[in-house]
């Protein structure tokens, strides 16, 4: 007696249109998650460029203030240059774009320098903003009674400048430091720009400084 061989039975496939219904939904699954984690990303990078501008200005302002607070007197010019010269200092309720901050020899019958600490805001060329830069100098005990301008004018020769603050956009037309009392107070004002990308300003930054002599 011969037994018959059942057939073999094969799964049922899927056919082409349930294959491409599958793959059309996993499409757009895929593509609205995308775009969630995109505007997710996009948010998070306006936040935490907004905090970083905030605390990049309250750290330059910070350090503005010691400097100034450590400082004996000042003056300010119009623009950063090697080639100061007293006639060229702002006079009271003016303004300029150049600091120097002077620390004097405590305790001697004529002014004696012993270091300068200067920030000068400087038009950028990728944009319409300045950036702050600052340098320092200490004097040289043989160059302690020279002018302030002949001081000046060779820390600015000594090229030891670096950047403190980035992005800054001038109120009007005036330079960003003010000469309220010739040598005693003066005061920093600009407007730090939060998103560049969009040219969204963020809050005016104003600090008034009296030096300590």
């Amino acid at each position: 007696m011969q037994m018959r061989r059942q057939p073999y039975q094969t799964g049922k496939g899927f056919t082409l249109a349930e294959v491409l219904i599958a793959v059309t939904i996993f499409a757009i699954v895929i593509a609205i998650s995308s775009q969630f984690f995109i505007d997710s990303y996009a948010t998070l990078y306006k936040s935490q460029t907004a905090l970083e501008a905030n605390r990049s200005s309250r750290n330059f302002l910070d350090v503005l203030a010691e400097d100034g607070m450590e400082a004996d007197s000042f003056v300010i010019y119009k623009d950063y240059s090697g080639n100061v010269k007293k006639s060229l200092r702002i006079t009271n309720g003016n303004s300029g774009d150049f600091l120097v901050l002077a620390e004097t020899e405590l305790g001697t019958l004529e002014t004696e320098y012993i270091k300068l600490i200067g920030y000068y805001a400087q038009k950028r060329e990728v944009d319409e903003y300045y950036d702050v830069l600052i340098f320092e100098y200490d004097v040289p005990s043989s160059l302690k009674t020279e002018p302030l301008e002949t001081l000046v004018n060779k820390a600015v020769s000594a090229s030891n400048n670096r950047l403190l603050f980035a992005q800054v956009k001038r109120i009007g037309s005036e330079g960003m430091f003010i000469n309220v009392d010739s040598g005693n107070i003066f005061t920093f004002h600009g407007i730090r720009v939060r998103f560049p990308e969009q040219a969204q300003p963020s809050k005016i930054l104003h600090t008034t400084i009296n030096v300590r002599s």
